[in-house]
């Protein structure tokens, strides 16, 4: 039922997507490839799924994992996991 689905996209004992600020997983200013973003974010229990570009507001879902970025102190990473209360 359609009821089931809402309880489980709204469960806090489920996970759930995210924003986590790029500096808790590398260091803001610093190039590094979206491949190691990854890895850091699986090493913390998360997903990684896009990733939030603060210079111009968008959200690249999937993004190649070769690419070399820039991250910046108000970027952020979309990931999937499960967040403490």
């Amino acid at each position: 039922s359609l009821l089931g689905i809402f309880e489980n996209l709204f469960d806090l004992e489920r996970p759930n997507l995210g924003l986590i600020s790029v500096s808790e997983f590398c260091e803001p200013g610093k190039p590094i490839e979206i491949a190691d973003l990854a890895v850091a974010a699986i090493s913390r229990g998360y997903s990684m799924i896009g990733y939030f570009g603060s210079s111009n507001g968008s959200v690249a879902f999937n993004p190649t994992k070769a690419v070399t970025i820039t991250p910046d102190h108000s970027d952020a990473l979309v990931v999937v996991g499960s967040f403490a209360a």
